[in-house]
């Protein structure tokens, strides 16, 4: 099982976003569980409340991260995707921006 935890975050630069947690891109927290069937958890750590239950999702995980430089774009260009399944993950993330959460993957 790993675990990841932070505060979410969306990066922007010049029309390019990327959504981070603790500073490091979400996608590319997760490349290494790429093609693999996984159980992905997501908890809110709440202040008064604790560690509240938000979803799972169950399925193969298709991760994409780039980063990098382009020559006719100033900036650095992201290009960022994770789903389980037909699950997109990023999507279901950025409702929780601002936020600390507890991501949990267990292999199957």
């Amino acid at each position: 099982m790993a675990s990841f935890t932070g505060k979410v975050l969306l990066k922007e630069e010049k029309g390019s976003s990327v959504l981070t947690l603790d500073g490091i891109p979400v996608a590319k927290l997760f490349e290494p569980f790429n093609d693999q069937d996984i159980l992905l958890s997501i908890y809110q750590l709440h202040p008064q409340e604790g560690t509240v239950f938000i979803q799972n999702c169950h399925g193969t995980a298709d991760v994409f991260y780039f980063e990098g430089e382009q020559q006719f774009y100033t900036g650095t260009k992201y290009v960022n995707d994770f789903y389980i399944d037909d699950e997109d993950i990023i999507h279901k993330l950025e409702s929780l921006v601002d936020m600390d959460v507890r991501l949990t993957v267990n292999e199957e």
